[in-house]
């Protein structure tokens, strides 16, 4: 006669079946993975968390994308006065911030 099949065992004999403990190990480890994927995932943040030019000064978005489309020189040299060796982000007119 052929051997059950672990799903043809009773719970008893299921459970001192040689696979089932590498099966819960697999589903364990397989959890474990997509929730971390998961948690990176929703955990990250969409823009960076940079300093954004001009923002104290002027409170629209819009606005600041117009002082840097229309005057571009002035606005950088600002920003490299301002943060010096930092990263620091301005807001533009493609509605893209610029680092």
């Amino acid at each position: 006669m052929s051997a059950k099949l672990p799903f043809q065992l009773s719970t008893g004999a299921m459970y001192k079946h040689p696979q089932f403990p590498s099966l819960i190990a697999t589903g364990v480890v397989a959890f474990t993975s997509i929730l971390l994927v998961a948690l990176k995932f929703w955990s990250s943040s969409a823009t960076p968390k940079v300093k954004i030019l001009l923002q104290d000064e002027i409170k629209s978005a819009r606005q600041r994308a117009l002082e840097y489309c229309f005057n571009p020189r002035a606005v950088m040299a600002k920003g490299y006065a301002k943060f010096k060796n930092e990263v620091f982000g301005l807001d533009t007119q493609d509605g893209k911030m610029r680092d």
